[in-house]
């Protein structure tokens, strides 16, 4: 007997039949829109080849050297008594926190659900599940991120291992470690995507407890079996938990438990996390790392650097010109109260100059000159010094057109520079003297050092400032017999006063030996900044 089909709930409320869809719908029409989207930005052979030839290139030019010359720091005196340092766990456990704090407040940013904007607007504005639809960019950056931070902590222990501080087969306790701290950090870099207004005050609580716990000792080791980035010195090598035998006899495994389960917990909220985000911010997000990408791949890193600035926060009412008698105090006390006009900028730049003030105050051992600590103290300055030259930029600017204050240009760029350089010096100089005795060194030399590389990074912002636009004659072919060098070229335009900054870093550190590199160093900037100060306009 046939008869008329049944209807449905669904019909009755919506008028319309239900429809069926097989299971696998969404991925083959997720599937398709990926297909479609390579198949219009399709390269072809020869682009493929050039790509792995220059990626070859700066594998073996640049990580290669790097990772040597990492190994060789951490096996010689200076790494090997950082490593066996009675208080390497808690530092393992501070970095964990920082690297934890860091993905909070970069997801605020840009998130790692993200896709070029046409295609994410495809795949989101559709019925796809945002967990089906955005899974691939956070697989990847969960697999790049585990690999890293398993990488490094299999690093450390390997070279305990070298030395006959721990066996081999705690490389692989610490290494899997490392891969579920890099998840769980994968994961807070989401829920910064996810939630951006509550994850400043939640990172700044997180960062307090750390800083507490590396400052007192004790309140440190009380709360270390409590706080997740703890459990990370808990599995240090060499400490009774971070062995294979304290793992097999049952002894403290609860921290390598603690942190897969965090892990896994927040593989399983990643699906909750991804559907509260909406799309208005996706796609924000989407345009401002296309506009920064597209600065970087024309070697613009102005236009990178523009595309992430914000505008005043919470300080917005605050009036920046304050006209005085003094023109220099005027100057000077506008350049402060734009920066409290943006407060996370400020601290952040405060929180990178401390940081490099300690790697450059442990970087003065005598008879031990750790190049590599230098060399990171460089990059982190110039980053700090940027974030504090937003004034500068502007003089500079001004500087290269028209005059529209009624001083000279030498002048108003002068009176700019106070701030910055003043702000570093506040924050070096303090914190290479805390940080001098734990490196072995005076802190004269210190001092002296921090304060010359504070001038040579407000120096090289100047001359970054008036580099302006990228000549096109750099993109000559230059025929080598090792092949085109004209990316070389390129990179030192656009990358120059960073290399200035780190091998001026890294000679300072050398100066007890002979202080010629680093006046060599001060001569080219010196050049450089008379030759763009001559032709800015």
């Amino acid at each position: 007997m046939t008869g008329r089909p049944r209807t449905t709930r669904q019909e009755c409320r919506t008028g319309q039949p239900r429809t069926t869809r097989r299971p696998d719908t969404s991925a083959r029409r997720l599937a398709a829109a990926h297909a479609i989207w390579r198949s219009r930005r399709r390269r072809s052979t020869g682009d493929t080849a050039f790509t792995l030839y220059a990626l070859g290139l700066v594998l073996l030019i640049v990580v290669a050297p790097v990772i040597v010359s990492l190994w060789m720091w951490l096996t010689g005196p200076a790494g090997g008594a950082l490593l066996l340092s009675a208080h390497a766990p808690e530092t393992a456990s501070t970095v964990t926190a920082v690297l934890w704090v860091s993905a909070l407040l970069l997801g605020r940013r840009r998130g790692p659900a993200l896709l070029p904007s046409f295609l994410l607007h495809a795949v989101t504005a559709s019925d796809i599940r945002r967990s089906l639809a955005l899974r691939r960019p956070v697989i990847q950056w969960a697999a790049v991120l585990m690999t890293i931070c398993a990488g490094a902590a299999a690093l450390a222990a390997g070279v305990l291992t070298a030395v006959g501080q721990s066996r081999a087969a705690d490389v692989l306790v610490f290494g899997v470690t490392g891969a579920a701290a890099g998840l769980v950090a994968v994961i807070l870099w989401l829920v910064g995507q996810a939630h951006p207004r509550v994850t400043g005050p939640v990172a700044m609580l997180l960062l307090a407890l750390a800083a507490l716990g590396l400052v007192l000792p004790a309140l440190g080791a009380a709360l270390g079996p409590v706080l997740p980035w703890g459990w990370m010195g808990l599995l240090y090598p060499g400490t009774a938990s971070g062995t294979v035998s304290g793992l097999v006899s049952g002894q403290d495994v609860l921290p390598l438990v603690g942190l897969v389960v965090l892990a896994g917990a927040g593989v399983a909220a990643a699906p909750v996390l991804l559907s509260r985000i909406p799309s208005a911010r996706f796609q924000e997000q989407a345009a401002r790392w296309e506009r920064a990408v597209a600065g970087a791949s024309a070697l613009d890193l102005r236009v990178s650097r523009a595309a992430y600035t914000t505008g005043p926060g919470r300080g917005g009412t605050l009036r920046a010109v304050r006209p005085g008698r003094r023109l220099w105090v005027t100057i000077v006390v506008s350049d402060a109260i734009a920066q409290v006009r943006t407060p996370g900028r400020l601290l952040g730049a405060l929180g990178a100059a401390t940081v490099a003030g300690v790697l450059l105050a442990t970087s003065f051992p005598a008879g031990v000159p750790t190049a590599l600590a230098a060399g990171a103290a460089g990059t982190v300055i110039h980053v700090a010094s940027g974030s504090l030259s937003a004034g500068l930029r502007y003089a500079t600017d001004v500087a290269g057109d028209y005059p529209l204050f009624g001083i000279s240009d030498r002048r108003l760029v002068s009176l700019h520079a106070i701030f910055p350089l003043v702000v570093l010096l506040l924050a070096l100089v303090p914190s290479s003297v805390v940080a001098a005795p734990i490196g072995g060194a005076a802190p004269g030399p210190a001092v002296v050092g921090t304060g010359a590389l504070a001038v040579l990074a407000v120096a090289l912002q100047v001359a970054g400032a008036l580099k302006g636009p990228f000549p096109p004659a750099l993109l000559t072919p230059v025929n080598t017999p090792a092949g085109d060098v004209s990316v070389v070229l390129q990179i030192m335009w656009a990358g120059g006063e960073l290399a200035l900054v780190i091998l001026g870093t890294m000679s300072l550190v050398a100066a007890s030996v002979t202080p010629w590199p680093f006046l060599v160093i001060l001569a080219c900037t010196g050049s450089l900044l008379l030759t763009r100060w001559a032709h800015r306009r």
